[in-house]
């Protein structure tokens, strides 16, 4: 599978991506179905830059922030 700039375009709208900017999708040998696996839950730099820290439930940036 060729992934094209306007594919990676077209998963950064569709994907809240954790700060770390680690998740992965697999595709299977169809391509008809994909699976997305996110950062396990944690603290992470804060994407918004409020905070130093801001924790990642595993689906979400929640509202807790570490300074």
């Amino acid at each position: 599978m060729n992934v094209t700039s306007s594919d990676t375009e077209t998963l950064d709208h569709v994907f809240t991506t954790p700060a770390d900017g680690r998740f992965t999708i697999e595709c299977d040998a169809q391509g008809a179905s994909a699976r997305v696996g996110r950062a396990a839950a944690n603290w992470y730099p804060d994407p918004y830059e409020i905070a130093r820290s801001r924790y990642w439930d595993g689906q979400t940036w929640t509202s807790y922030t570490a300074d």
